[in-house]
Parts: C-alpha cells; sequence; structure tokens
C-alpha cells in the first residue's frame, strides 16, 4: 500500500501519540509501539500505556485498508529532521518506508492483532472550561507526588462540595486546593497529575475541555479535538485533606511575592548544602530568611512585612517554597502559622479560591 500526505500534519499526530508509549523497559513489548490503522479512508494512530489509551486520526484518499504496529518514537524522531513538504509512505509485509524525493527510511513493522482497544466509556459529560485549564490546574498539578509507592498521592482529585469544585492535590509534604464555583456535580474522582499535564500541553490554548467520567469502568475520557485520550481512574481514598488545613493562625504577615522569590533563591545557595532547609525567622521589624547552619546570622537575607501576631520561627524545604512561589501569579503572598512544628499556610492576596499548605522541617534549635 502506498499514500501520499503532508510531513509536518502527520509528524504533529506522531509527537502527540508518543506520549503514551510504555518505556523501553516494559515487560510488554506491542505496547513500545504504535497501531496505525487506515480505514475508511482515514489513518488512525493508537498508542498506550496500559493506564492511559491515545487516539486520533487524519484523513487519506486511499480506499485500502492495513492495520499494523510500528516504533513511533524512532518515526518521530525521523520525520522532525526532515523538511516540510509531502511524504510517501510505502506499506509492505515487514516494514513501511517514507520517502521524501531520494531521502528515504525503512522501519519495521509487526503484527497488531493484540494491541489493546481503547475502552468504551459511556457516562455524564462533564466540561473544564479554558480559565480553569490555563489559570488554575497548574496551581494544584505541582504539588501531586511522583513517587508512584502512594498512587492516590500521584493523582489531582476532582471533588464538589455544595457548589463548589475542589481540585486538590498532595504528596505528603505539601498541599494544593483550588476552590472554584460550579453547576456540575463531579463524581469524587482522582485521575493522574501526568495524564492531566499531558493533555493540557495538547490542547489548543483557547478549548474548553470536555471529559466523560465512568465510575462504573474507573475511566475517563477527554475529548480534544481530533484527538482522544482516555485513562484510568487512580483507585483508592484521597487523604482528608481538610484536616490538614490550618483553621487559625498566631502569626501572619503579607509580603512581595517577586521579593520573597528572589530571597529564596539567594538562601538557597546555602541551604542546598544545609538538607535544603531555609528559617524564616519573622519579627516586628520584618522577615529575616536564613539556611540551617550552625554559624550564625553570617548568610541572612531580609525584607519588610506587614506583621500580625506574635513573632515567630519555622523552617522549610526549600524547594517546596520556591515551587509555590513559581505557580503563583499574585503580587503579594500572605503567609499564616500556629507554630513551628504545625503547617504553614500560604495564600495569594486577593484570591480566596487557593491556598497551599506546607510541612514544616522540624529543628531542634530554631536559631542555629
Amino acid at each position: 500500500m502506498k499514500l501520499s500526505i503532508l510531513k509536518d500534519f502527520l509528524q504533529e499526530k506522531v509527537i502527540d501519540a508518543q506520549k503514551f508509549i510504555l518505556s523501553r523497559t516494559s515487560a510488554v513489548p506491542l505496547l513500545q509501539n504504535g497501531l496505525i490503522e487506515i480505514t475508511k479512508g482515514k489513518i488512525i494512530i493508537m498508542t498506550s500505556n496500559l493506564n492511559d489509551f491515545f487516539y486520533t486520526e487524519l484523513k487519506t484518499d486511499t480506499k485500502e485498508e492495513l492495520k499494523c504496529a510500528v516504533d513511533i518514537k524512532k518515526i518521530g524522531e525521523y520525520l522532525t529532521l526532515l523538511p516540510s513538504g509531502k511524504i510517501d509512505l510505502d506499506f509492505a509485509e515487514t516494514n513501511v518506508t517514507i520517502s521524501m524525493g531520494k531521502t528515504k527510511a525503512s522501519f519495521s513493522i509487526i503484527k497488531a492483532d493484540d494491541f489493546p482497544k481503547i475502552p468504551e466509556i459511556e457516562g455524564k459529560k462533564q466540561s473544564l472550561d479554558n480559565k480553569t485549564i490555563k489559570d488554575l490546574l497548574p496551581l494544584v498539578m505541582f504539588a501531586a507526588a511522583t513517587d508512584e509507592s502512594r498512587p492516590v498521592l500521584t493523582g489531582i482529585c476532582f471533588q464538589t462540595s455544595e457548589d463548589n469544585l475542589n481540585l486538590v492535590a498532595t504528596d505528603g509534604f505539601r498541599l494544593s486546593l483550588v476552590t472554584k464555583k460550579t453547576k456540575e456535580i463531579f463524581p469524587s474522582t482522582i485521575i493522574s497529575s501526568r495524564t492531566i499535564n499531558d493533555i493540557v500541553k495538547l490542547m489548543n490554548p483557547d478549548q474548553d475541555l470536555e471529559m466523560t467520567i465512568s465510575e462504573e469502568e474507573k475511566m475517563v475520557k477527554f475529548d480534544l479535538k481530533q484527538m482522544q485520550i482516555s485513562s484510568r481512574l487512580i483507585d483508592g481514598d484521597f487523604p482528608p485533606f481538610q484536616k490538614v488545613i490550618p483553621t487559625r493562625y498566631v502569626t501572619k504577615f503579607t509580603v512581595d511575592k517577586e521579593e520573597l522569590l528572589r530571597n529564596i533563591k539567594l538562601s538557597s545557595v546555602f541551604a542546598r548544602e544545609l538538607s535544603n532547609t531555609i528559617i524564616f525567622d519573622i519579627k516586628k521589624d520584618g522577615l529575616h530568611i536564613k539556611p540551617k547552619s550552625v554559624s550564625g546570622d553570617e548568610s541572612l537575607m531580609y525584607q519588610q512585612i506587614d506583621l500580625d501576631g506574635e513573632e515567630q520561627i519555622i523552617a522549610f524545604n526549600f524547594k517546596f517554597v520556591l515551587e509555590f512561589l513559581n505557580v503563583s501569579k499574585a503580587k503579594k503572598i500572605q503567609f499564616e502559622m500556629i507554630d513551628k512544628n504545625s503547617p504553614g499556610l500560604f495564600r495569594e492576596v486577593g484570591n480566596d479560591n487557593f491556598i497551599h499548605v506546607i510541612m514544616p522541617v522540624r529543628i531542634e534549635d530554631a536559631s542555629a
């Protein structure tokens, strides 16, 4: 079978598809490849890592039919090095040749009879508007765990409470919670943060996200333009995150975010050698930031704050504070704490719908 297609068009689909293949260390060789199916005037490309299923299609003039698996990652790498223009695909029994003029390359194909089918997912369609996708999801995705030892912590929990949709993620050391008004009722669902991150990257900038959640099948389907991604829901009970969020404070201050970000970065130069720990020494004259050390205040960053409450001291892993500040778009940050052993609460001034909680680092001598 021979067909022609624009290189850039095929390349875009292949690059998207390869995000959802299994790694080379997998025990399922077939899923290290992508499925190509030509039928009814279209080319279908499918990939799967057994948790996620990717589907896309593009039109073709051929009336012939074919189904095979190919090394889609290698093909994608090859296509990115070709110039724009039309390419020819020639499918033989054991290989497919991709040609552009006199330049050509051959790629092995294997039978795809055992390639998994995309699960049928039926249920009520939910919608996440574009603002939620662009502005709110990034505020929680970064807080999800990357360690697979506790799968529920690698996901984002979608939960409806009264007329609010809660989006929450935690890795056990910090927690991000975004709340937005909604008229829809979302079943309590945990979706892989990595999958959501890939979907956000694939979406058009002005696109809303349509999703269908099947509690029976434990699956969710995302409908994008000319693409469909299905993902297994993460099974398990999300931690009772409300218990972690402080409901009162003894010390509160407001600070300029960019100045705080700069001071944390300055302190991190030294904190990297000291268990990544920085100390907030909160005084009436301002916020003193220093790495945990035994040598006093030779490395000290200072900035003015609006203090409400008592002078206190608390320590954090500077990486957690930096990641929060990097995703925040606020000009001013409000910080609240009860004592040095209780979680610290960060808020964006002017945004009551987002809070971030970081567990403190215990230090024997806070002045050390």
